[in-house]
């Protein structure tokens, strides 16, 4: 019955002194098969339970941590935009940011927002979702039928209580506000062909969420992974709907940086969406690290000593998915409360635990997919950096790998856009994840770093 612990359950039981050496989690249990009663010795795996504390860190892509630092001027200042109606041009906006800083949470953010403070309808989506067009049509086929379905139950012109819908809800239903649930599948749909007629379909959502005062809020994760005339179709339509119609609609795009240059340039003809209000999410702030840190330690009853805070807000640097893997790690690394009721208390030995286990996860989440999309012009100017000791000054780079002062301002820009370097002062750049140089050396060790 328990495989590899047979041989286990055959031995006559050791004393409890000799259980307790071959593994300090190992309790005495009675398996009941229908045969009569057995002692079965085996090791446990899952963490004890009897704390009862929640995590305070989500180490998670695109998850809401409990407690969200440094981020709520950008989040008011986008929900400001986007409740200011279509005369005013940030009701159309695109968040961007370098991988892990944190623009799929501000997106969680705004969506909540929207729908808890003002009863909005809100289509969530992402560029990774399939075909962009058919996705966000489906979107606004099902929220539309999910307000039809209740409009015997909700009287003209009142108030939604918010609505959202996501690719993901598809087969699971919308929600309306936080109790309302339906499976919209089951309703007729208008007979459209997905994506053809979303202009269309779109306009009589608006229209149906104002007619209980409510507004549509569009949000589209990802944006980087969407076609070029997919999202040029798509600007195309918010332009109609929302600047030449006038409809309460809102769009809010995020995706990263070097979008600027590929995805919303003029080049590309993504025309209104490459005109649309750009806001960037920027590195968190050594104050706003270490509050980020302690505050929802102290939440859940707990404590970071002041030389673990110092350490660990240096090794961060600003990166908010860093905080939340550092956090979660060193969190997990310290010692249960030596009582009941009483808060874990995480130390300098804590924390360096966690940074390491922090960093590992780093290279394999951040790391590797940036570099994995750099060109082999982009990768010399990354190794060329290597060779510094902190910052890199450009002109010693510009004699490093024997380029114009254009090439290398050139590679400069891309590799800032892609999310790898940044500037720290005038003439210095250095790269943007703290341990990408021992990264790099070890990778060039094992032959996986060209």
């Amino acid at each position: 019955m328990y495989g590899r612990y047979a041989d286990v359950m055959s031995q006559p039981r050791a004393d409890a002194e000799a259980d307790e050496r071959r593994s300090p989690r190992e309790p005495s249990r009675v398996a009941d098969g229908g045969l009569g009663a057995s002692v079965v010795s085996r090791p446990t795996y899952f963490p004890d339970q009897s704390a009862g504390a929640t995590r305070p860190f989500v180490p998670g892509f695109g998850r809401t941590p409990p407690f969200l630092a440094g981020r709520s001027s950008l989040i008011t200042e986008l929900c400001a935009g986007l409740d200011a109606g279509p005369d005013d041009p940030r009701s159309v906006s695109v968040l961007l940011g370098a991988r892990g800083m944190g623009k799929t949470v501000v997106l969680n953010e705004v969506e909540d927002a929207a729908v808890g403070e003002r009863g909005w309808v809100s289509l969530s989506l992402a560029g990774t979702d399939g075909d962009l067009l058919t996705a966000v049509h489906l979107a606004v086929l099902r929220a539309r039928t999910a307000l039809e379905a209740e409009a015997a139950d909700i009287k003209p012109r009142r108030r939604l209580d918010g609505l959202k819908v996501g690719a993901s809800a598809f087969g699971a239903g919308v929600e309306l506000g936080a109790s309302w649930e339906s499976d919209p599948t089951a309703a007729s749909l208008r007979r459209t062909e997905p994506g053809v007629d979303l202009r269309y379909d779109l306009t009589g959502l608006a229209e149906l969420a104002e007619s209980h005062g409510s507004k549509v809020l569009l949000t589209l994760d990802e944006i980087h992974a969407v076609p070029a005339a997919h999202v040029r179709q798509l600007g195309s339509i918010l332009q109609h709907i929302v600047m030449r119609e006038g409809r309460a609609v809102a769009f809010l795009g995020a995706g990263l940086t070097y979008v600027v240059d590929t995805l919303l340039s003029h080049r590309s003809a993504a025309t209104f969406l490459s005109r649309a209000p750009r806001f960037h999410i920027s590195y968190l702030s050594d104050d706003e690290v270490r509050l980020g840190l302690s505050e929802p330690v102290r939440q859940s009853g707990g404590s970071v000593e002041s030389s673990a805070l110092t350490e660990a807000v240096g090794a961060i640097r600003g990166h908010p998915y860093l905080l939340q893997l550092v956090g979660a790690h060193s969190w997990d690394a310290a010692p249960a409360a030596p009582e009941p009721g009483a808060g874990k208390r995480i130390g300098l030995a804590d924390v360096r635990v966690g940074i390491r286990r922090a960093e590992r996860d780093l290279d394999d989440h951040l790391l590797r997919p940036t570099w994995s999309a750099l060109s082999s012009n982009d990768r010399r100017f990354v190794h060329a950096m290597a060779a510094d000791d902190g910052p890199s000054r450009i002109a010693a780079l510009r004699e490093r790998l024997g380029m114009s002062s254009q090439q290398v301002n050139n590679y400069r820009n891309r590799l800032m856009l892609a999310g790898m370097i940044r500037p720290v002062a005038r003439g210095y750049v250095e790269y943007v994840y703290p341990d990408t140089q021992q990264w790099l050396a070890a990778a060039v060790k094992n032959d996986e770093c060209p």
